[in-house]
């Protein structure tokens, strides 16, 4: 009975203990691989318009630049409508601005491109152009624009 328990049992453990000793002799011939190298950070995609936006003026001082832009194209701004709001998740400032002015056509145009090109952190949102009668030269305009900002001060995680 020993010898059976002997075959059956101790003889396949000792052939499995010789297996793996010949193996990790193997494993151990091998030179060790280097350490991995550490990663760089993937480049956040919304950093350009972060920066952007961070680098955009005050209110007040947007304000002032689009009503000098928009006089350099004979346009008069006689009255405005403000609202300023945060974007809750983002923190991102947006500043509505409405502008309702009388003028012809292309100054309009010229003024509205102009304020675009100067200020990269504005959007036009609407437009709307409204005549007496399709002769008439000059128009009701109603300019919708919105200034982004990010705010200088950082919002806490909390909110964020």
């Amino acid at each position: 009975m020993a010898v059976a328990w002997f075959v059956v049992q101790v003889a396949p453990a000792q052939a499995r203990v010789t297996q793996l000793k010949s193996e990790l002799q193997v494993l151990q011939s091998h030179p060790k691989p280097a350490p991995p190298m550490a990663m760089a950070a993937p480049p956040n995609p919304g950093q350009p318009l972060r920066d952007l936006l961070s680098k955009a003026g005050s209110n007040p001082t947007q304000v002032r630049q689009i009503a000098s832009l928009a006089r350099q194209h004979g346009v008069s701004l006689p009255r405005a409508q403000y609202a300023t709001s945060r974007q809750t998740p983002s923190g991102i400032e947006h500043t509505d601005i409405t502008f309702n002015f009388v003028a012809a056509y292309p100054p309009a145009r010229a003024f509205i491109e102009a304020a675009l090109l100067e200020l990269p952190n504005a959007s036009v949102d609407r437009v709307s152009f409204e005549r007496e009668h399709a002769q008439g030269s000059e128009a009701e305009v109603s300019l919708r624009m919105t200034l982004w900002r990010w705010p200088a001060v950082s919002i806490p995680e909390a909110t964020r």
